[in-house]
């Protein structure tokens, strides 16, 4: 009995890595993970985001702004984007985020975008700090130039 509960936390830990390490955002560690664009430290997960291109490495961003900027060199289909909701600081698909912009916010690279898992979160945020709302991924980037 004992061995198959070993053989079976095993097989489960091996499931869990291999999804983490294939398919989801990059584990960050905060003060020492570094941006992959201006090289800064993440210190402050709200504003960290990722993303992944087909065959490539997670690469993992210190603000939204930085990500969008290397997401904009990226032209091919099957680029995944992860950012953290700024109000439970957890992991979730860019796809589905609904952004603020606002230029009052203080953002590590000034990039000045916050993302949130709700709408109705994002929409409080955006009227507290006079901010614009971004309903989709693809008009975010579509806003800074990117795809």
């Amino acid at each position: 009995m004992k061995t198959l509960l070993v053989v079976l936390g095993a097989g489960w830990l091996a499931v869990a890595c291999a999804t983490a390490a294939g398919g989801g955002p990059p584990a960050i560690a905060l003060d020492r993970t570094v941006c992959h664009r201006c090289g800064m430290l993440i210190s402050e997960p709200i504003y960290a985001a990722a993303l992944r291109a087909p065959g490539e490495d997670a690469q993992a961003f210190d603000d939204i702004g930085c990500l969008l900027a290397t997401a904009a060199t990226h032209t091919g289909p099957g680029l995944r984007i992860w950012v953290h909701d700024a109000v439970s600081g957890e992991w979730i698909d860019g796809a589905s985020a609904t952004f603020v912009s606002a230029p009052g916010l203080r953002t590590p690279m000034g990039g000045d975008v916050v993302a949130f898992a709700h709408f109705a979160d994002a929409e409080a945020h955006a009227r507290t700090h006079e901010g614009a709302m971004v309903t989709t991924l693809m008009a975010l980037l579509a806003a800074q130039g990117g795809r």
